[in-house]
């Protein structure tokens, strides 16, 4: 898959305490007048889940304060310009820019987010919220499955085993997916600097079928692609996978 057809993200800066309406339209990993920067691991088929553990970034120094971190696990209908997504994780910001609508956040937050499929990449079309703070080096297992309702599309948010939301982007399949992001209002590259492995105490697992049915842990790293911008280490399946940032 090309750079090209990666999905694109917004981001809000903020001044003080105003939001201003400039909204920066970025494109990863590396396509033209990018503002952010991904380390992912794919997997190469459609399925109807991503389910990892995902340590808090124990080590983290502070990000810059014009860029955010996140790590999450991602199910994204297709790799077009208008995909749709379905994602949660733990995101950290620098004073002076946020995540979408979800607002500056200092320390480590839990997020759930999610687009439409067939959607343009605009501000309105990303739906982003905010869950319970959690603490550096714990270890959490983030979970996304599609219910057994084969007409409404709804996919389940859970984190520690524990439903926190209910997502409807209007696809019914995806590519799973695992990984950090950092963006920022200035131009590549990033300058945050993040490390931590996922599928430590839940190794990264999908399904077959609906309704969390045909689980199966993702092992065979042929059936993967890493994707990445400058900088990013992503270690190859089985778990644990260790996904690191470094800035020169």
């Amino acid at each position: 898959m090309s750079s090209d057809g990666w999905l694109r993200r917004q981001v809000c800066v903020l001044a003080s305490t105003a939001v201003f309406a400039l909204m920066l339209l970025v494109k990863a990993p590396t396509g033209n007048a990018a503002f952010n920067v991904f380390g992912l691991r794919a997997f190469n088929f459609q399925k109807y889940g991503s389910s990892v553990s995902i340590e808090v970034p124990p080590s983290d120094p502070a990000p810059n304060s014009q860029e955010f971190v996140l790590h999450r696990t991602v199910v994204q209908s297709d790799y077009g310009g208008t995909a749709g997504l379905v994602q949660i994780g733990v995101y950290r910001s620098g004073t002076g820019i946020q995540l979408d609508t979800c607002g500056a956040r200092t320390g480590w937050t839990f997020f759930g987010e999610w687009k439409a499929a067939g959607t343009p990449n605009e501000p309105s079309s990303y739906h982003c919220q905010l869950f319970s703070e959690t603490d550096h080096g714990n270890n959490t297992v983030e979970h996304i499955w599609r219910r057994n309702e084969p007409t409404t599309n709804e996919w389940e948010m859970e984190i520690n085993n524990s439903r926190v939301a209910t997502y409807k982007p209007s696809f019914g399949v995806g590519y799973p997916q695992i990984g950090g992001e950092i963006a920022g209002v200035h131009s590549l590259p990033a300058t945050s600097v993040t490390q931590t492995p996922y599928g430590v105490t839940r190794p990264w697992h999908s399904y077959n079928q609906l309704g969390k049915a045909g689980e199966f842990e993702i092992t065979d790293n042929s059936n993967t692609q890493k994707i990445s911008g400058t900088n990013w280490l992503v270690s190859p399946v089985p778990s644990p996978v260790v996904v690191e940032h470094w800035y020169p």
